[in-house]
């Protein structure tokens, strides 16, 4: 009621086509004339409190939208309005679109959740959208070779003559578009329904940097320098990208001979003048992470010409000491990038102890599978890994176990197993705190044997739930050990226990 005033304004100056509010707190006594002010253009759909004050809810609705009303709600804790709004807008697949405002009190009783969504199930219907996906090209099935014929036998010189790099920019995305939309068949994006798209082509993400594109001090003029460069320049992008001008790194990288020459025209036509094409300077956000998606051409006449500055800097010897100081800690920092591409077996191995195994390896002591299938499953992470080194590094093929004798690691299940005894030790020699009457208690032997020690241990009655507990797994080995091994210090002991013949550690269930 107190800002009746504001409200009127804010649709006034924004155009507003639906403002919806809660908590109104508006009573009979206030009129629909009384909250229009005048607005003609507007409708007005309320559901006031009625049994105390404070709640309700208010839609002004345009009457352009064709506004219908369909029903409210009001019930303890609840104030609930519905109406459809109709629409002409091509993009949108229904002619009629349900708009419900509804507020909730905090202290709204449990008794009125049921009759709300009864309600709920009333007005609301099941939406069937249908998919807003264009086809785009399917540059795996282009025929690159026409494509460059064509592009070859094109007139670059007379076709771009006395343009503006604008224009002339202009005139080859076209022309190229053209070409592309001729050769390279259309395919219909789809939703994928399994993994996420970044972990598919996870891998193609890693690959190396390509070189960059050689100076050459021989060369006389920008436009020889331009075809030498652009024909050995390699896209450093993913392949098919999202590009303003519709024509992605792919084509660059399979064109890049015959797609020179208009390039090294526009690019001299752009220094000149001193103007960059206006396509240039516009930027695609693709989605919500804040990166912008520029046009190639404008990346490769960006590195070209830094690789020609550079060049002409340190030839005639231009660039301040401390230039030069900073030149090379940008080159350190390219060599710490570089190291997460390694094809080192050594690094890519202690990347995946790091990262990788802690998390297959936490908390085995409570959840570790003893079914076959989970349990290759698990292992089945390892095995890949280590096959994928080996192509990663240019190693030659070799079976899951020379793999492992290899890179001198063990199976995740025989550390699963050494986990299990480590347990044991650190629970009865005190290092871990906690209550384990309910998985084991010290039972040692009334009468002297050899291999026997005070530390000895027995089950408890054993639920169901708990035959695959830690102890038990355990128990057979651990009562086996003599007693200079039970009783010897923490590290000396896990020392020991690791290099432990594995057939004796576990009896392995992996397929190999």
């Amino acid at each position: 009621r107190n800002v009746i005033d504001t409200i009127t304004l804010l649709l006034l100056h924004r155009n507003l086509d639906i403002l919806a509010l809660t908590e109104t707190w508006l009573s009979d006594a206030d009129s629909d004339a009384l909250l229009l002010r005048g607005l003609s253009d507007y409708f007005i759909f309320r559901s006031d409190r009625v049994d105390s004050r404070g709640g309700g809810v208010l839609i002004y609705a345009h009457s352009k939208l064709l506004p219908i009303f369909v029903s409210s709600l009001i019930i303890p804790g609840y104030e609930c309005i519905t109406i459809d709004i109709y629409s002409n807008s091509p993009s949108i697949h229904t002619n009629s679109l349900r708009i419900i405002t509804v507020y909730r009190a905090p202290n709204s009783p449990l008794s009125s959740n049921l009759p709300f969504l009864d309600y709920l199930n009333l007005i609301t219907f099941e939406t069937s959208l249908g998919s807003n996906s264009k086809p785009s090209r399917n540059y795996h099935l282009a025929n690159w070779d026409m494509i460059n014929n064509h592009i070859a036998m094109h007139n670059w010189t007379i076709a771009l003559s006395n343009m503006t790099a604008t224009e002339a920019y202009k005139y080859f995305s076209e022309f190229l578009n053209s070409i592309l939309d001729a050769y390279v068949p259309l395919k219909t994006v789809k939703t994928s329904s399994g993994y996420p798209k970044h972990l598919s082509k996870l891998h193609d993400r890693l690959q190396q940097l390509h070189e960059r594109a050689p100076n050459s001090d021989a060369t006389h003029s920008l436009r020889v320098r331009f075809k030498k460069a652009l024909k050995s320049f390699e896209i450093k992008l993913p392949k098919i990208n999202g590009s303003p001008d519709n024509i992605p790194n792919l084509v660059f990288t399979k064109c890049k001979f015959s797609i020179a020459s208009p390039l090294s025209i526009i690019f001299n036509i752009s220094l000149t003048s001193g103007i960059a094409p206006s396509q240039w300077k516009i930027a695609h956000i693709s989605n919500y992470r804040p990166i912008s998606l520029t046009i190639t051409a404008s990346k490769i006449f960006e590195k070209i010409l830094i690789n020609e500055l550079t060049t002409y800097l340190d030839t005639h010897s231009l660039l301040d000491v401390r230039q030069e100081i900073t030149r090379k800690a940008r080159s350190m920092c390219n060599l710490l990038l570089r190291s997460f591409l390694t094809t080192s077996a050594d690094i890519l191995l202690k990347a995946y102890k790091i990262y990788i195994r802690p998390l297959l390896e936490s908390s085995t002591i409570i959840w570790k599978p003893i079914a076959i299938g989970l349990v290759n499953q698990i292992e089945s992470v390892q095995r890949e890994f280590t096959r994928r080194v080996l192509g990663r590094s240019k190693l030659p093929y070799l079976t899951y176990p020379d793999r492992l004798k290899h890179f001198q690691i063990e199976t995740l299940e025989y550390r699963r197993s050494l986990n299990d005894i480590y347990f044991l030790y650190d629970s009865l020699h005190d290092y871990v705190l906690l209550d384990t009457s309910s998985l084991y208690s010290i039972a040692p032997l009334t009468r002297s044997l050899r291999a026997s020690h005070s530390l000895r241990i027995a089950l408890p009655f054993v639920s169901p739930s708990s035959i695959t507990s830690c102890a038990t797994r355990s128990l057979t080995l651990w009562n086996s050990l003599p007693n200079q091994i039970v009783t010897m210090p923490r590290i000396p002991f896990r020392r020991l226990m690791k290099n432990f013949p594995m057939n004796v550690l576990h009896s392995s269930n992996i397929r190999m």
